[in-house]
Order: structure tokens, then C-alpha cells, then sequence
């Protein structure tokens, strides 16, 4: 073996590998204070965790927003794996959309969204190249929550993509018209949301190894 490809064994055996399933990072808002069930007490939301920082925020009229205990409701339905704190909307149930903003570009990233089956629910989820849902629309999708009695129903989202291009991404869930024997209603913004994961660009190991790759051929070559 030649000295240039000892080396490159080397580095190749102490570089840590980029697993092809990058780990998602996972916001599940636990540590989060209550701020109430419909104060409107946010006009923002930074949550940071690994590399990752989200701001989440409400644009337009109303902008406000809650993070709500969920035990508080004390309905069984609820799940588990919600814990104990959601993102509330509940200060205005208008159609303002929530905007969640990445400080890096990321690959994928999923939401659960869920509510009590007073009413039918549609969610959607839209991917964007640009800060605070702007640039280019690169993914998006939809599904409904049937309505159905007091028992909480939930749903996931997910968009993603091969390379780490979303910047932003938009959400809401809600419905914008439905009828019951005391008139008829409309709730855009009606739902709660936790669970966010969201998935990064792998670390560059493979690319320091491509590099140390080309330079050990450079010098078997020379």
C-alpha cells in the first residue's frame, strides 16, 4: 500500500459516516411555558434544538397565538404522545395561517395537527424556498379530520424534498363553513399543533471525504 492510500485509509476509517436516513430533529414543545388558552399572548415562537432554529409566527389580522396545556381539556381521547403542550390558535379561530421559518435550509419537515370532532377539519402543509413563505411553492398536501362526536382525531403532514432547499414552510387546519342545528359556522384556524420534526442536511463527512479522496489521487498520481 502506498503512503498516499494509507492515509486515505485512515482518514476513511476515522471520518464519521452520513447515514443516508438523516435523524430528524423533534420539537415537541414541552418545554414550553403555558401561555394560555386563548390570550393571544405570542406574536412569535423560537424554538432551538441541535442546529435548528424555528420561528413560528402568525401573520396578518389576528397575529396572536398560545402555547396551551393540553391536560386542561381532561377529555381521554387526547393522545399521549401530545404530552402536555400544544401551539393554540385559539385567540382568534380566523383563517391567518401559521409560517414556520428554518435558519438553515432543511429537507423535510412534518407537523401533527388534531382537534375534537365537533366540526370536519382541513389541514394543509406547503413547503417554500424563501423566509417566511415566500420564493417558490416546492411541496405541499392536504387531508381532512372527519367530524365525529367529542373524541379527539389527529393527523400528520409531511412534505419533503432530496435536497435541503425549504426555507419556510406554511400551516393551518381548520373549516371554513359547516352547518349544525344552531346555524351555520365558519373556523379556518381551529385546530392544535405539536410534534414538529423537521430534517436537516447531513453532515459534511462525505464531502471532506471526497476531497481527501481527490487529493490522495493527485498524489499517487504524482
Amino acid at each position: 500500500m502506498t503512503s498516499s492510500k494509507y492515509c486515505f485509509a485512515v482518514l476513511l476509517a476515522c471520518l464519521p459516516v452520513a447515514s443516508s436516513n438523516a435523524m430528524p430533529i423533534i420539537f415537541d414543545l414541552e418545554n414550553q411555558a403555558q401561555s394560555g388558552f386563548n390570550g393571544g399572548v405570542l406574536q412569535s415562537l423560537v424554538l432551538t434544538a441541535s442546529t435548528l432554529s424555528i420561528t413560528i409566527t402568525r401573520p396578518g389580522t389576528p397575529s396572536r397565538f398560545d402555547i396551551y396545556d393540553v391536560n386542561d381539556i381532561q377529555n381521554p381521547s387526547f393522545p399521549a404522545d401530545w404530552g402536555v403542550r400544544s401551539i393554540s390558535p385559539w385567540f382568534s379561530n380566523a383563517g391567518t395561517a401559521f409560517v414556520a421559518t428554518f435558519d438553515r435550509p432543511v429537507k423535510a419537515f412534518s407537523i401533527d395537527m388534531g382537534d375534537f370532532g365537533g366540526d370536519p377539519d382541513t389541514l394543509f402543509l406547503e413547503a417554500y424556498s424563501g423566509v417566511n413563505a415566500t420564493g417558490s411553492l416546492l411541496a405541499s398536501t392536504t387531508t381532512m379530520l372527519p367530524q365525529g362526536g367529542s373524541l379527539f382525531t389527529e393527523a400528520s403532514l409531511s412534505v419533503a424534498l432530496d435536497q435541503p432547499l425549504i426555507q419556510s414552510v406554511r400551516f393551518r387546519g381548520g373549516t371554513e363553513q359547516f352547518s349544525t342545528p344552531f346555524g351555520t359556522f365558519s373556523i379556518p384556524n381551529s385546530v392544535y399543533y405539536d410534534n414538529i420534526s423537521v430534517v436537516i442536511p447531513e453532515p459534511a463527512s462525505l464531502s471532506l471525504l471526497a476531497g481527501a479522496g481527490m487529493l490522495a489521487l493527485r498524489r499517487r498520481r504524482a
